[in-house]
């Protein structure tokens, strides 16, 4: 193989590498849900990821074993901002839950009034994520929405911005383990804590078929030259 021939292939690869890395605009952050200023005891609950999805934001709360969300006499189950806002155009669509029959208790309940939802101990927000289970089952343990509004959004922060109580995101859960086993509910919040940006399962599909792809090429090549 030539000399000018190697040279171009490693730069095609490079190019391909920079394009399936930099061309999507979907990236997944995920924060911790802690209880740092709520009614709950201080300490992880589970997790929050945001994955903006062609201008769409995928939410997507995965509770540790023996929290549920519920929503007790407050504002939401759910309560969040928007840098936005007001926005009357953001929707939310494509409840799925565990347990599965959960997801139909779930609705946006109220669109982009600062102030105007009040979640003990978090602060106030937003918009709110609605539940018709109260404290009961079949309360989510998991649970994922789209966020979308009109022109779509730009980034997952777009939906972080903090209270004045430093809260981005507050949640209503039932917790199994607090008051002494005994069963507590309470509010628990996210603040600003994330952990790196992880690139989308599709783009890695990608940068990986086209490293295949181009090794295949190199191959070949190689044997022709070889012949």
């Amino acid at each position: 193989m030539s000399k000018f021939n190697f040279r171009g292939l490693v730069l095609s690869l490079a190019a391909l590498a920079v394009m399936a890395f930099g061309a999507t605009a979907a990236k997944a952050d995920t924060f911790q849900i802690n209880q740092t200023g709520g009614t709950l005891p201080a300490q992880n609950y589970g997790t929050l990821t945001l994955t903006l999805v062609g201008g769409n934001i995928l939410v997507q709360i995965d509770l540790n074993a023996g929290n549920k969300l519920i929503e007790t006499g407050q504002a939401g189950s759910i309560a969040f901002n928007s840098s936005l806002s007001p926005d009357p155009t953001i929707t939310v669509s494509g409840f799925t839950a565990n347990p599965a029959a959960a997801a139909s208790g779930y609705t946006l309940g109220y669109l982009g009034v600062p102030g105007s939802r009040h979640m003990d101990g978090t602060g106030t927000f937003e918009y709110a994520i609605l539940s018709s289970f109260g404290a009961n089952d079949p309360a989510a343990n998991d649970l994922s929405f789209t966020v979308s509004k009109t022109g779509g959004f730009s980034s997952i922060n777009d939906l972080l911005s903090a209270n004045g109580n430093g809260f981005t995101w507050s949640f209503d859960i039932f917790c199994s383990t607090c008051n002494g086993g005994q069963g507590a509910t309470g509010f628990v919040g996210v603040g600003t804590n994330t952990v790196p940006d992880v690139p989308e399962p599709a783009s890695m599909l990608l940068l990986g078929t086209g490293l295949v792809g181009v090794a295949a090429g190199i191959r070949r090549r190689r044997k022709q030259n070889s012949v």
